[in-house]
């Protein structure tokens, strides 16, 4: 970045049409890359500052944790049952980008602060129609001795009437219950489940709560159960002495319906291992239940009422005012559908610990969300052996939902944060990052990256050359907005390119599939060939992969010595693995991916999972 400009004004750009504006001065870009001498783009500088920026948000969260209302800390207002305070499963505390897209705005907007301090900027003239961007800098006290000009190029386009929107809190989680009511009816005979599992429970037995479907479907039909979050551990399962309880969480918009989901349920009673058993989260609930439970709802928003417009006086974050765009998670988290849901987490999971017999072990697949600490706050309330949450993947740089510092970790108050026992993780970068942000190393072990392991298999020979021609795998996203982002890029790089030596293959995400006559329609210049090929395929055959920055397939293509692209999107934060790996290529323009396509790249592989194909450290693992 140039330092020398020492600009008195500038301007703040938002919108598209402002971006075409031709106002002399310093420009500033709220969502694009536009950077040279005299433009500055904030999703660039939110990853340039991203260590500092992500320290100073996580650190306020934790604080907002003991900010006192009416001399009572926030946590405390929000205590429910067996010492949990339901302000650890709300969305400020989550810190999801995906949940919570207003953090990246906090983040552009802390960026933006250091931006102008460092060019001394007297007068901002913000050209948007972001009424709530508008706004949240005019409260700001960072901004009140600044010249504030606000031009708003034009009446925002009609983008459809949302019902929830519009709705009050309450309405939504009236019809979150009743949809969660009506879920219950399918497994309405299933109920007995429940208490099959608890009359053939076994004493220090090993609970394991995992997401369902992601399963292997061949394996499925045939009777075995081997889901895609466990891959070899299975068979170290199914080795065990010890009796195996799955708890189930079914994902809509999987493999597979309710109704199939409970389908495979019998068929893995009948034909799997005899030492295991499994239950879906809602059979641990009954009518009764989630009536009691949209009561509880009832009676936590009346306790707690005259927090509602607490978020009003949020503590602004280095002159940065938040309260505008925390206003959302804050009334969903303590007064709507996250809270109602929260509840069911709690009742659900409080109903299965202390209804079982005393279990040895409890494992999870750990993201550090909501459902996650109503388990672990159930299970250690209950006094179950050992809890330990399996960070089966990747840890981010900017996924905040595992960061949550020294202060967190190291509380012995009564309503504390819930926690498990010990962090399982993949490689060493992820226990280093922990470590950072506070976590003590004893509460960290380590695990072979069961996901990864498959790649040991594979050829991690340099691609070559056939034909003289480039093979460039395009891997889509699941968000829509970046996957035609990402086409966006790959129509404007074939202009720059000869399509005759270049083979393009495009592999659409399973959460987002793409017909080729849709994507003919919108990019008609593009040559390619679409495939739903598995990727162990798909990277046999090909010298270059192009994604976007939210998918783990680069992850995969690094391991193989294949060259990796990976698309910068403004409207997302960079949520790669490999930000910062110097053989990782990230681009935001066609040019820039033309250039990385045809560029040969030294490919330097420093991942640092855990490889070990016996399993050692899983092994010791479940011998607790």
């Amino acid at each position: 970045m140039n330092n020398s400009i020492n600009e008195k004004e500038a301007f703040l750009i938002d919108t598209e049409t402002a971006i075409k504006c031709s106002n002399s001065g310093t420009k500033i870009y709220w969502e694009a890359f536009t950077s040279d001498s005299e433009n500055f783009s904030l999703p660039a500088l939110t990853d340039l500052w991203g260590d500092e920026l992500r320290k100073e948000y996580v650190h306020w969260v934790y604080q907002l944790s003991e900010w006192k209302i009416n001399n009572k800390k926030i946590r405390d207002h929000f205590a429910y049952e067996n010492n949990l305070s339901l302000w650890w499963l709300g969305k400020i505390h989550e810190k999801s980008f995906y949940k919570s897209p207003s953090i990246y705005n906090i983040f552009r907007l802390l960026a933006l602060t250091r931006l102008l301090n460092q060019l001394n900027i007297e007068s901002l003239t913000i050209i948007s129609n972001n009424t709530q961007l508008i706004k949240t800098i005019k409260k700001s006290s960072f901004f009140k001795n600044k010249k504030i000009k606000v031009i708003k190029p034009g009446e925002k386009l009609f983008k459809g009437f949302k019902f929830k929107n519009y709705c009050p809190h309450i309405i939504r989680a009236c019809l979150l219950s009743l949809k969660i009511l009506s879920d219950s009816t399918i497994f309405f005979f299933s109920k007995k489940m429940f208490k099959e599992v608890l009359s053939n429970m076994q004493t220090e037995g090993i609970t394991i709560v995992t997401y369902f479907p992601n399963i292997d479907l061949n394996k499925a039909n045939a009777g075995e159960f081997y889901s895609h979050y466990w891959w070899q551990v299975h068979d170290l399962l199914n080795k065990q002495n010890k009796q195996i309880t799955w708890v189930l969480i079914y994902l809509e918009g999987g493999q597979c319906s309710f109704k199939k989901a409970l389908q495979y349920r019998k068929i893995f009673l009948a034909s799997g291992p005899k030492n295991q058993q499994y239950l879906f989260i809602e059979e641990t609930l009954s009518f009764l239940d989630i009536y009691k439970i949209f009561c509880e709802y009832l009676k936590v928003i009346v306790k707690n009422s005259r927090t509602f417009f607490a978020y009003k006086k949020l503590p602004a974050i280095n002159g940065v005012s938040v309260n505008l765009l925390l206003e959302e998670d804050w009334k969903s988290s303590f007064f709507g559908t996250v809270l109602l849901k929260n509840l069911f987490w709690v009742h659900a999971f409080t109903n299965y610990s202390k209804k079982v017999k005393k279990q040895s072990l409890g494992l999870y697949t750990m993201e550090n969300i909501n459902w996650e600490r109503a388990f672990t706050s159930a299970w250690h309330f209950a006094q179950h052996g050992k809890c330990i949450g399996i960070a089966h993947n990747v840890i981010p740089f900017f996924d905040l939902r595992f960061f949550e510092g020294e202060a967190y970790w190291y509380d012995k108050s009564t309503v504390a944060g819930p926690r498990p026992d010990k962090i399982a993780v993949v490689s060493e970068n992820a226990k280093q990052q922990l470590i950072v942000f506070g976590t003590p190393s004893g509460d960290i072990v380590q695990i072979e990256a069961m996901r990864y392991l498959y790649l040991k298999k594979l050829s991690r020979e340099p691609q070559r050359i056939l034909k003289n021609k480039k093979t460039l795998l395009c891997a889509t996203d699941y968000r829509l907005q970046s996957t035609l982002g990402q086409l966006k890029l790959l129509n404007e790089a074939m202009d720059e390119l000869d399509q005759l030596n270049i083979d393009l293959i495009i592999k659409t995400h399973p959460f987002l599939p793409l017909e080729k006559s849709a994507i003919k329609k919108l990019f008609p210049k593009l040559a390619f060939n679409l495939t739903q090929e598995l990727l162990v395929t798909l990277l046999s055959k090909v010298n270059s992969v192009f994604t976007s920055n939210l998918t783990s397939v680069p992850i995969e293509a690094l391991y193989l010595g294949i060259p990796c692209i990976i698309m910068l999107d403004p409207s997302f934060i960079n949520f790669s693995y490999l930000r910062g790996y110097q053989s990782v290529k990230f681009v935001h323009s066609g040019k820039e991916l033309a250039k990385n396509i045809l560029a040969h790249q030294f490919i330097d592989n420093n991942l640092d999972f855990f490889m070990d194909e016996t399993l050692e450290k899983w092994q010791e693992l479940l011998s607790h």
